[in-house]
């Protein structure tokens, strides 16, 4: 298992390690595509949006990234509130965490595995903010039970309510991560408009 650190601080940046060794990404949202394209063309890693594609294991995707020496940052697909869920039903939200707790589980020792992406653009039309709660409570199980591994979510987009809603509702996040184009040199005034303090 390697052992996946987010170090530095606000002042001096952050960076990944793992095992002890600096970590850049170079990498690519591949979910369960070409691994060996990606590693020909240099790459260093890929992330998924679930664990389970219908198509093939994800321990037999993990196993071969392992051998093309790929990290995975290993997606758990979170429902989202623009396609139904309810994030008030705390029975719903309980359910739905105790079946990503089977995936953690299962894949948290996989020596493949680089850090944990929950959800995938939750913020996306979202109203109820009960989601971040949900993430908080995800990020705290998931803490319990592997701290080899950092946790994050994926954004649609960036903006300042958004980013203070998960700093306050969801503080055990180790960092945030953005699906953003034409805003990416927005980015960092954004954050500071926010109060975001973290990675």
């Amino acid at each position: 298992m390697a052992k996946v650190k987010l170090e530095g601080n606000q002042t001096d940046g952050y960076h990944l390690t793992v095992d002890g060794a600096p970590f850049f990404i170079k990498g690519a949202g591949l979910e369960f595509g070409q691994l060996k394209s990606l590693a020909n063309a240099g790459g260093n890693a890929f992330r998924t949006w679930r664990v389970d594609n219908g198509e093939r294991d994800v321990i037999d995707i993990l196993d071969e990234a392992e051998t093309l020496g790929l990290k995975v940052c290993m997606g758990l697909d979170i429902a989202r509130e623009r396609h139904g869920f309810d994030y008030s039903d705390q029975d719903a939200v309980n359910a739905q965490n105790a079946r990503m707790m089977k995936d953690v589980m299962r894949l948290k020792d996989h020596p493949a595995l680089l850090m944990w992406g929950l959800g995938n653009e939750l913020n996306l039309r979202a109203e109820n903010q009960g989601v971040w709660d949900a993430i908080e409570d995800l990020a705290k199980c998931i803490k319990k039970v592997d701290t080899d591994h950092p946790v994050t979510t994926m954004l649609a987009g960036i903006d300042a309510p958004t980013v203070s809603a998960i700093s306050e509702r969801a503080p055990t996040l180790d960092f945030l991560s953005f699906q953003i184009y034409g805003e990416i040199d927005q980015l960092p005034e954004i954050l500071t408009k926010a109060g975001y303090k973290g990675p």
